[in-house]
């Protein structure tokens, strides 16, 4: 076959065919892989300004408009369709509540069983021997007495 010949869709079959028994063999994967580790890329160290073939490349990408330009991020969704949240308020972290101002809630009145507040009793004293206590005074130094 010359070069620069166009195949037959005859031939073009063929090589398919082989292609496809060889990539089946995982030896042959295997040796395929260990051949192409270390492999230094085409593009490594070209810019855009000094190589044309990289210039072509970038002025493409600008023109369709980005790599994934191609592929659709919203496949499934029908175009034209609004989001079901487009309107709606969503609160962040603002420091707000949901709740309204003199709104009592459900718990307000309900009592603790004694079983709950000696569970809570005990937590309290395991956790206050490893952390301090906000409603225990910090001593003051001598120095702080005296100013």
């Amino acid at each position: 076959m010359k070069k620069g010949s166009k195949m037959t869709e005859e031939h073009k079959r063929k090589l398919r065919e082989a292609r496809a028994i060889l990539m089946a063999n995982p030896e042959f994967r295997k040796r395929m892989s260990e051949s192409h580790k270390g492999q230094v890329a085409w593009n490594k160290g070209l810019k855009k300004e000094k190589d044309s073939r990289m210039k072509k490349i970038s002025e493409h990408i600008i023109y369709i408009g980005g790599f994934n330009r191609g592929k659709s991020w919203n496949k499934g969704i029908k175009t034209g369709q609004t989001p079901w949240n487009k309107g709606k308020h969503i609160q962040t972290n603002t420091g707000r509540t949901h709740f309204k101002k003199g709104q009592i809630g459900w718990s307000k009145d309900v009592p603790l069983s004694d079983e709950r507040k000696k569970k809570h009793s005990e937590y309290m004293q395991e956790y206050y021997k490893i952390h301090k206590h906000p409603n225990k005074k910090r001593k003051s130094s001598e120095e702080t007495k005296k100013s």
